[in-house]
């Protein structure tokens, strides 16, 4: 008779309780999300548009930037912020501003994307005010996705979906970390059904005109600190998986990562910023379950993940006595029931069960950096 005390030992357990209680809230907040889902009203409209589009040194993309804007709505206002570049943009916008093309404002000096918008906002025409990178590229029915959301009055923000390109010939994309972003995507469609998604991608996010607040101008990650703001005024802000964004990422993975850290950076301000909102029922299930969960995951869950690969490291040798002890026969099972559920997961969801695992462990790290960047009032205000 096989034992399976084996898979109970004092060990195995101490390590594995962090992840359980990772894995509990993650199931906790799942269920929640289904019982009280309320997917947003959405309906076609063509409600008038004010893009932004803040840049430094993008004279390789905002020709091409401008064209496609100015072909999804031609008759709606695109304002440009240039922080400072020290390339051709200035002229190349110069020239567009002349030809009646473009609202242009110009700074001598990079301030940072905070102050940029802070400049833009003022100069807004249209009922919603897209945001969107001058590398980041639109298909044609990505704008359309988003004003949908704006059918429901409780909308004041719709983020998109961001897909990442490493290469600039967007011809021929190269789609990176997809397993992580398709794995992401999946809870802000939750996360905005139950109430609001706490932050979106600053490549491409809509806002409601007149719910737009100046941003504090040491603001590292815009496009949670704009949420925030939003949802502060009892808004909601959802995320718009069929309004697709390309975003051409670095091609080195060093700067990935730094980027990455600099963006946990600015998620960790802007929930020190807005802790008034945690457990707050005024906020709705936003104050009382996604910001915490969100806290949680950016402040407790990477300590958790990293005390079970120290204690399993504490507990090597007693652990290799427990693998020894599992006959065979079950390692098998074991891995015919990972290749089925593999195979399910990338045929339903298109990504990987273990590429996600993977992407999710190096964020630990990722985050655990940015909270001692954080503490060392590192700045990283400039994009």
């Amino acid at each position: 008779m096989i034992d399976y005390r084996v898979f109970l030992t004092y060990e195995l357990l101490v390590i594995a309780l962090p992840l359980l209680i990772i894995l509990l809230y993650y199931i906790l907040f799942t269920i929640v999300v289904l019982v009280r889902s309320s997917p947003p009203v959405k309906r076609e409209n063509d409600l008038d548009v004010s893009f932004i589009v803040p840049t430094y040194n993008e004279e390789s993309y905002i020709r091409q930037k401008i064209g496609a804007l100015r072909e999804l709505k031609p008759n709606d206002q695109i304002i440009v912020v240039d922080s400072g570049s020290t390339d051709a943009t200035p002229s190349i916008l110069d020239e567009y501003a002349r030809k009646g093309y473009i609202d242009f404002i110009k700074e001598d000096t990079r301030k940072g994307k905070a102050t940029a918008l802070n400049k833009a906002f003022l100069e807004t025409k249209g009922r919603v005010v897209i945001i969107t990178d001058a590398d980041a590229f639109l298909p044609p029915d990505s704008v359309s996705k988003l004003l949908e959301n704006f059918a429901d009055e409780q909308v004041g923000g719709v983020g998109g979906a961001l897909i990442e390109v490493k290469n600039k010939d967007l011809d021929k994309i190269d789609v990176t970390s997809t397993s992580f972003l398709k794995a992401r995507e999946t809870f802000r469609i939750l996360e905005g059904n139950l109430d609001s998604v706490p932050f979106t991608e600053g490549s491409l996010v809509a806002f409601r005109q007149e719910l737009l607040s100046p941003l504090p101008i040491d603001t590292i990650s815009d496009d949670m600190e704009l949420v925030l703001l939003v949802r502060e005024k009892g808004y909601r802000v959802v995320f718009e998986p069929k309004a697709l964004v390309l975003g051409v990422v670095p091609t080195r993975y060093l700067a990935r990562l730094k980027r990455k850290i600099r963006h946990q950076i600015g998620s960790i301000q802007a929930i020190v910023r807005h802790k008034k909102m945690m457990f707050n029922t005024k906020y709705g299930y936003f104050g009382t379950f996604i910001m915490p969960f969100h806290a949680f995951r950016l402040l407790i869950q990477p300590y958790l993940v990293f005390s079970s690969l120290i204690l399993g490291l504490i507990f090597f040798p007693e652990l290799i006595n427990v693998l020894y002890s599992i006959p065979l026969y079950l390692y098998g099972v074991l891995f015919v029931a990972y290749i089925l559920m593999e195979s399910l997961t990338i045929l339903v969801k298109r990504y990987s069960l273990l590429l996600a695992v993977f992407h999710l462990i190096i964020l630990q790290g990722v985050t655990v950096i940015a909270h001692i960047l954080y503490h060392k009032k590192q700045k990283y205000i400039a994009w």
